[in-house]
Parts: structure tokens; C-alpha cells; sequence
């Protein structure tokens, strides 16, 4: 009901059983960086970055000495995941909390769990919805945005112009 609640402006909702699924997916953990004992389960776990078969899911990085963590989600896990491994998000103005205590702290200072959606829940949104459900938590506090954008009816340039045509008043991607 929360979850619906949050994310009703963006026209998708979630029945009362499918939260239930999505909690009983279990997590694998490592421990950052990722090493080369490590690099295979990684691997055969989010798949590669070019690869062709794309595994969706949750990750959550969690700085070992405060226990305060950091939810995201992707459709591509291996290809999100290889944006922080090879710094590809570093350069960001506004990054939020997360990226500055890497850069400050370095990897080895978090530990990273993933959720792969199974094969039944790895269409649609479902990952996003798990997102969603853990930021209802207080333990993400190195999230800085609380709501998932689930990005529904975007692509397409919405332009609010005056009634002469001269004045762009309003300019989105979201028909929300």
C-alpha cells in the first residue's frame, strides 16, 4: 500500500503478493573490491558488462565501519555495476553520499550484496519495485533521492509554449 502510494503519480502499482516474492529473493554478498577469487561467482552471478544476457536486479553497498547503505537497482546488473567498478560515474556533479565516501574510503570499505530478479520476475519493473520497498527503510541512508523513477511514458519531448507559439514555458521527458 506504501509502495502504490509513493509511486502513484507514475502510473505503476504493485499487488499486495508480489512485495512478498520479492523479499524471499536472497541476496549473495561479497566483499569490495572484487578480488580474483572472487571475480568468477561475481561473474556467473550479474553476467558481463558486453554480454548478451542481461540479469536484472537490486545491489546494495554497505560501508563496513557505519552500516549505513546505499540501494540502487538495474535492468543490466553487470553493466551498472561495472560503471562504479571503473569509476565511469565519478566525474558527477551532485553525486550524492555514496560516490564521494568510495572515492574518499576506497572499496574496501563497503561490502556489496545483489539481488538477481529470478527468471519469472525479471520482466517489467519488479527490481524497481524492490528498490522501492527497501528505501521505505531507514537503513539506505546513503540514498539521497527516496522514490524510485520507474521513467514510464518517457522519450518523448513534452513542450508547454504560450498560446502564440513564441514563449517555451515548460520543457520534460515525463508525461507525468
Amino acid at each position: 500500500e506504501e509502495i502504490n502510494k509513493l509511486l502513484a503519480n507514475q502510473g505503476v502499482s504493485i499487488s499486495d503478493e508480489e512485495p512478498e516474492k520479492l523479499k524471499s529473493i536472497s541476496g549473495v554478498r561479497f566483499d569490495l573490491p572484487i578480488n580474483d577469487q572472487t571475480k568468477g561467482a561475481f561473474g556467473s552471478l550479474v553476467g558481463k558488462p558486453k554480454g548478451r544476457s542481461w540479469k536484472s536486479g537490486v545491489y546494495v553497498f554497505t560501508h563496513k565501519a557505519t552500516g549505513n547503505s546505499y540501494v540502487g537497482s538495474s535492468n543490466n546488473l553487470s553493466r551498472r555495476l561495472d560503471q562504479y567498478f571503473t569509476f565511469k560515474h565519478f566525474n558527477q556533479k551532485n553525486s550524492g553520499l555514496l560516490l564521494p565516501l568510495i572515492k574518499k574510503e576506497g572499496f574496501q570499505a563497503f561490502s556489496l550484496e545483489i539481488f538477481v530478479m529470478p527468471e519469472e520476475l525479471a520482466t517489467d519493473y519488479y527490481f524497481l519495485f524492490l528498490e522501492q520497498y527497501y528505501l521505505l527503510t531507514q537503513k539506505y541512508k546513503l540514498n539521497t533521492q527516496r522514490i524510485v523513477n520507474f521513467r514510464v511514458n518517457q522519450g518523448k519531448n513534452v513542450l508547454l509554449y504560450d498560446l502564440e507559439g513564441k514563449i517555451l514555458y515548460y520543457s520534460t521527458k515525463s508525461f507525468n
